[in-house]
């Protein structure tokens, strides 16, 4: 009976997820997030503090969490009624507080500031090491297929990305969070605001098989990604790229390179190749 339930009141969630009414299962258990799936394939992360929220995240107090953690089990199933998730004797209410995690598009980006708080912080990237070193020589042909490609989007062509998703290690893996980043650097970058509006990302057809090609953690990235949403550190990024504190730059950059094993590292990574990308872009249309 509902008056025996354990209840928990998050602190936040995303507001872009929506809670309809039907089932829900328990995908996987971290020490810092929760993943559930709901009847529609989108994902809810639920986790603990208030450092990070994924833009499918749903912010608990870390007790609420720890012991949701414990008592939850791998393919459990629960549901949800009237915005609530119900899990056995526990019940997640919905959140009051609900934050916007899409991008805004407010300046052009500062690309030395950029630069140097990459190469100052450095990092590993999952499947070419040195961050510094990307940064700073010649791209490999790998990844200026990938830069080029994503020129090729920004001017209106038909682009697949099917050989870089999925590629690399992780729970995301490295050519994922890549692709995210490039998308962050677009959305970043006010003089493309009315050219996003034009362009999809993924062919639906690509965005039907995006499960087929990588994790579904990874999935739901992309697809919150391709629509200007991101975790907040990869916000906070965002708003310092296109300012002029070296500071806040530099906050943000290391801030993101603690995402993950290589996911961090990674991201900034494609935050790179999205600057070059669109450089190119704006060369070219000149």
């Amino acid at each position: 009976m509902q008056q025996n339930r354990i209840r928990f009141s998050p602190l936040a969630t995303s507001q872009h997820i929506s809670l309809i009414d039907g089932e829900v299962k328990c995908h996987s258990i971290y020490s810092k997030a929760i993943n559930l799936v709901l009847d529609n394939g989108q994902l809810l992360t639920l986790q603990h503090g208030v450092q990070a929220m994924s833009p499918f995240g749903m912010v608990l107090q870390q007790d609420d969490f720890c012991y949701l953690a414990d008592s939850l089990l791998i393919d459990q199933v629960g549901t949800i009624q009237q915005q609530q998730i119900i899990l056995d004797d526990m019940q997640i209410d919905c959140a009051e507080r609900r934050l916007s995690l899409k991008a805004e598009l407010t300046g052009t980006i500062n690309g030395e500031n950029l630069q140097q708080a990459m190469i100052q912080h450095n990092g590993c990237c999952g499947l070419y090491g040195d961050l510094t070193g990307l940064v700073s020589s010649r791209l490999n042909d790998e990844l200026l297929a990938l830069q080029q490609g994503f020129v090729r989007w920004l001017s209106g062509e038909s682009v697949s990305w099917q050989s870089f998703v999925g590629k690399g290690p992780g729970l995301t893996p490295s050519m994922d969070d890549t692709l995210v980043g490039m998308l962050l650097t677009a959305y970043s970058d006010r003089r493309l605001s009315h050219r996003l509006k034009q362009l999809s990302f993924f062919s639906q057809e690509e965005h039907q098989r995006l499960e087929l090609l990588t994790t579904i953690v990874s999935v739901n990235y992309l697809s919150y990604a391709a629509r200007g949403i991101f975790a907040t550190p990869s916000l906070r990024l965002s708003r310092a790229m296109v300012g002029n504190s070296q500071h806040k730059m530099m906050m943000s950059v290391s801030q993101l390179l603690t995402s993950g094993h290589h996911s961090g590292a990674d991201t900034l990574l494609g935050v790179w190749l999205g600057y070059l990308a669109i450089n190119d872009y704006f060369s070219q249309a000149a």
